[in-house]
This record gives C-alpha cells, sequence and structure tokens, in this order.
C-alpha cells in the first residue's frame, strides 16, 4: 500500500523532536568567541522634597558569559549624523547569546569583556535596539547599536 501523500512522520510523533533546541544550543555556542557582560540600564534615583537622593547602585548583570558579535552595517551602510560639531555614526551588531540567559529588554547594555577582535577589547558598549524571539531558537539574538563611532569623512 502506498504511504499517503503530505505524511510527516508516523502517527503520534512529533516534527520537531523535543531535544531539538538543546542539541543543537550546544553548536551555537561553540561559535562564541567573545565574552560580555549585559545588564539594564541605569534608573534614575527618587528625588526627595530636599533634593537629595539616596544613590541607587549599579544594576547587577543579568548575562555574563560568551556571545558572538557580527557587524551588520558598518563604513557605508552607518548611519551618519552630526550631534553638536562633531560627526557620529551608529553601527548595528548582531551579538548571539546562549538561549537560556535571563530576559534582556531594549535599553540593556552589552560591554564587551573579551573578544578575538581587538577593536572591540577597549571597553566597548553597545545598546541593546531589538530582541530576537522565537517558539524554537538555539540562541538569544541582540540586535545593537554602537554610538560612539567616529563617522569617517
Amino acid at each position: 500500500m502506498p504511504r499517503p501523500r503530505r505524511a510527516h512522520g508516523r502517527p503520534g510523533t512529533a516534527v520537531i523532536p523535543p531535544a531539538w533546541e538543546a542539541d543543537h544550543a550546544v553548536v551555537a555556542a561553540k561559535t562564541f568567541t567573545a565574552t560580555v557582560k549585559i545588564w539594564p540600564r541605569a534608573t534614575a534615583p527618587d528625588i526627595k522634597d530636599d533634593l537629595s537622593y539616596d544613590d541607587a547602585g549599579s544594576p547587577s548583570p543579568v548575562y555574563v558569559g560568551g556571545a558572538r558579535i557580527q557587524v551588520l552595517s558598518g563604513g557605508r551602510d552607518a548611519a551618519n549624523q552630526m550631534i553638536g560639531d562633531q560627526a557620529v555614526s551608529s553601527v548595528a551588531y548582531l551579538v548571539a547569546i546562549d538561549r537560556e540567559a535571563a530576559p534582556i529588554r531594549r535599553g540593556y547594555v552589552v560591554e564587551v569583556v573579551t573578544s578575538n577582535d581587538a577593536t572591540l577589547q577597549d571597553g566597548r558598549r553597545l545598546a541593546v535596539e531589538r530582541v530576537d524571539r522565537g517558539s524554537l531558537r538555539f540562541e538569544r539574538d541582540l540586535y545593537c547599536t554602537d554610538q560612539l563611532e567616529e563617522a569617517t569623512p
């Protein structure tokens, strides 16, 4: 008897195996050639009536670990603008981190701690602009910008 068309496996079996994400996350983690620290942006302290305030302290990192950093735009693709008398370009990066990391939101800060790219090791800080979400993923993708690059003339 011929098999019916559009048959996706045997009856009762899942199309995507239950351990698919975890199995592939191991491979993705092997591509992490940088180490990053990610923390929420600082919050403004509550100012009292006498104009004094308590130091809110530095927020704790929500992620410290491996990452893969890829430039998405730069050079001629960078968004150039003038701020005061200084030309500044916004460079976009894709920062891939472990899929099990704590929730990360727009506005969080990504600090590059170590990298095999020497130009990223100077305390470079990136701002998270967008976070990819999905029900099937083996890494978490953060789209970040670096606003402190000097534009080239």
